[in-house]
């Protein structure tokens, strides 16, 4: 029975009703700081569908919060494994009662979010029972999130538990292929360490666009998605070959929550994002990897770091294959020419006035186009243009001694560069901030490399209050969180201060967080990147508020506002509403940047008078918006 395939008579039933059966996001998928637990099905945007039991059980936990999963039900099957159904928009109450039992949570807490609500004893139900409706709440827009677990609460392939596989679809799309060197010694067709290949469909297969040149070990990772179901939705099954030998393999049946940080050893954070949706999976099993399969045997690639590639002289060929959700499969191809050998070495000198230095995944690279000074380094290697280039292994770092770290440290200006130990970590103290990686902190041993530089730009409205740091070797991931803190300054309001990370998909900074301790403002990390503290002092905008003034209203009317924010962001009542002297409940929606009121109002014909207006965390408040409205007289029968 091939991998993943559910055992004959252990089908579970769809959720909804909806055809086609599409899936937007898959078991195991990409996420920044964890491994998607289930699958996402769409609802075609829309909301209220039938949700259904998968199979008889109980209701045995509801789950009520503003992000995350939102609305969540938890259904736990005769056979202990559990169900769980997130981002819904109501539970059944006529015949399961559900809601009353939220309010009653709710009146209970007075918290409209209680978050988990325990059914003692549970509320039986039946396979095929309507036990809620789908909806958007938590984050992202309409879909149903399913996810299935065993009796020791670890996330299951819903898939291989059991759940029918969508009838058809496209096959697996393949986009990049990318090569990053991994030793001082390896360059991509004479001079660069990335070689970076677009993967073009031809006669049925992705086709690298050309051969290229390698010249010691590598790493690689392939850009893939689905599309089956409308969009990009990740990759459940994906193994790599070289020469006819399987080397790597993807496919996560189940794992734990522990094992979410492992999501950076499986994926490449320099080349994968959520918006747009971009996954770049690894193709060699790093230190750390307990989720994907590596079945080669290590003497016939070389010695080269754990999870690379190191291939003897000649010409290779690398074959990806992937499997989509409806059982679609692809291929993608790239010709690999291996120059491996003694490289060409230039003097081994270095002028510090004139080095570059950046931090690989692997190494510290080197490079100057004057070789006039130096001593202890490793050989250069000429490239074009008259520039010379080396590398050092984080390894060989202490074999410089002190003078020699030393002018590269002056060479490379406001960087510090250290040699982390996954026991006992690292604390790192600069001017005005601190980056602490706790005991346990790495996967294992590697570099931390810490370089400053100016915040800007910034959008309006934002204020720099530190320079920036920037984290790396790019892309570094993280077993246990590290902490980075920025010292306040005297007199700056704690509130207005936040932590930001720069985001160069998109070139904006996003907010990260704004813990205060101690005088410092420290947020945790699992991702290297760059930071900086910023002062928000951007007010909210207010737009689109409904009902609008020129026109008339029923007795029940929808009141609805878009709010947007430029610093810190809102919270779920971040937009205030006050009808005729009287604050209502609302709820924000970030994602869709709407504003709802949540409760029922009932209006008297006449005119009355709604204002709006949007407060962020930093205490910034928008402009009011002012909507003076006429509720007409209900038609006489």
């Amino acid at each position: 029975m091939p991998s993943g395939e559910a055992a004959p008579g252990s089908s579970l039933l769809w959720p909804i009703e909806r055809t086609p059966r599409e899936i937007v996001s898959a078991f195991g998928e990409y996420r920044y700081d964890h491994l998607h637990a289930g699958l996402d099905l769409s609802t075609g945007g829309a909301v209220g569908l039938p949700v259904r039991a998968l199979a008889d059980g109980e209701v045995v936990r509801l789950k009520v919060e503003w992000r995350g999963y939102g609305r969540a039900l938890y259904l736990r099957l005769r056979d202990g494994r559990r169900v769980v159904y997130g981002h819904l928009d109501r539970y059944e109450e006529r015949t399961l009662g559900l809601e009353t039992r939220v309010e009653r949570r709710r009146r209970e807490s007075a918290s409209r979010f209680p978050g988990n609500i325990d059914l003692e004893p549970g509320v039986p139900v039946r396979r095929g029972q309507v036990v809620a409706y789908s909806g958007e709440s938590g984050v992202g827009p309409p879909h149903l999130h399913v996810e299935i677990r065993d009796a020791q609460d670890r996330p299951i392939d819903p898939f291989a538990a059991g759940l029918p596989r969508p009838s058809s679809g496209p096959p697996p799309a393949f986009e990049t292929l990318m090569l990053t060197a991994a030793a001082p010694e390896t360059f991509f067709e004479g001079g660069r360490r990335v070689a970076r290949l677009d993967l073009r469909r031809r006669d049925g297969v992705f086709e690298a666009e050309r051969p290229v040149g390698v010249s010691g070990p590598f790493d690689a990772t392939v850009s893939a998605w689905d599309p089956s179901g409308g969009g990009r939705a990740g990759i459940g099954f994906l193994e790599a070959s070289i020469d006819g030998t399987p080397v790597y393999r993807f496919d996560p049946q189940r794992f734990g929550f522990e094992q979410g940080p492992m999501a950076g050893l499986l994926f490449d954070h320099r080349d994968s994002r959520l918006g747009p949706a971009r996954y770049a999976y690894r193709l060699g099993r790093l230190p750390g990897n307990d989720l994907a399969i590596d079945p080669r045997a290590d003497a016939a690639y070389g010695t080269g770091p754990a999870g690379s590639f190191a291939l003897p002289p000649g010409e290779h060929r690398l074959e990806i294959r992937a499997r989509s959700a409806s059982g679609g499969w692809s291929r993608a191809v790239a010709t690999i020419r291996s120059e491996a050998g003694a490289p060409e070495a230039a003097p081994a000198l270095l002028s510090p006035t004139a080095l570059t230095v950046e931090a690989l995944p692997r190494f510290l690279d080197l490079r100057t186009s004057d070789a006039s000074a130096g001593q202890g380094l490793p050989a250069w290697h000429r490239l074009p243009a008259g520039l010379f280039a080396a590398g050092l292994a984080w390894s060989d770092l202490a074999s410089l001694g002190t003078g020699g770290r030393s002018r590269l440290l002056e060479a490379a200006g406001a960087v510090s560069i250290d040699v982390v130990e996954r026991e006992p970590g690292l604390r790192r103290d600069g001017d005005g901030y601190f980056v602490d990686l706790p005991s346990g902190a790495r996967f294992f041993s590697g570099p931390l490399v810490v370089r400053v530089s100016d915040a800007a730009p910034v959008p309006a409205g934002l204020v720099s209050l530190s320079r920036a740091i920037e984290l790396l070797p790019d892309g570094e991931s993280l077993d246990t969180p590290g902490r980075m803190g920025f010292r306040l300054a005297a007199g700056t309001p704690p509130e207005k201060a936040g932590v930001f990370r720069f985001d160069a998909g998109n070139g904006r900074w996003g907010f990260e967080g704004d813990r205060l301790e101690s005088g410092a403002i420290v947020q945790t990390f699992r991702r290297y990147g760059r930071f900086a503290l910023l002062r928000d002092d951007a007010p909210p905008s207010v737009s689109d508020v409904e009902p609008r003034a020129e026109r008339s209203s029923g007795t029940h009317p929808a009141l609805s506002a878009r709010a947007s924010d430029a610093g810190k962001g809102l919270d779920w009542d971040g937009v205030r509403f006050e009808l005729d002297g009287r604050v209502l409940v609302s709820e924000f929606d970030p994602d869709r940047g709407l504003a709802k009121v949540v409760e029922s109002v009932t209006l008297t014909p006449g005119a009355h008078h709604l204002v709006v207006t949007a407060i962020d965390r930093a205490g910034n408040r928008s402009d009011p918006v002012t909507r003076p409205f006429v509720v007409r007289a209900s038609p006489s029968r």
